[in-house]
């Protein structure tokens, strides 16, 4: 059932950021246009790791908090409000926080 609930934030999340594109790409653009997308989405693909983590806006956490990037973990899979919903449904449910589980 965790699982379920999970994959509708996951759903809702891929279809607002996909279907502006492909709704474009499918009608308006170029096919063109959709290739080069597609090659600039599998770049990081081929790119080394050292590079990747220079292109980090910070080195700790706290250029993420004053970001207000941990806001998203209330919409996001495992978030608050998707464990509210699991516990009202399974009251002996527990989230862990860290762990070495297949989610972590």
């Amino acid at each position: 059932m965790l699982a379920m609930y999970n994959m509708v934030p996951n759903l809702v999340w891929s279809v607002l950021n996909l279907m502006p594109v492909f709704i474009y790409c499918l009608g308006l653009a170029d096919h063109r246009i959709l290739y080069i997308f597609l090659a600039v989405s599998l770049l990081p693909v081929f790119l080394k790791n050292a590079f990747l983590d220079k292109m980090q806006i910070g080195k700790t956490t706290s250029v993420y908090k004053r970001l207000m990037v941990h806001q998203v973990n209330k919409v996001a899979q495992n978030g608050v409000i998707i464990n509210n919903l699991v516990k009202r449904k399974f009251s002996g449910y527990v989230c862990y926080k860290g762990g070495s589980g297949p989610d972590h």
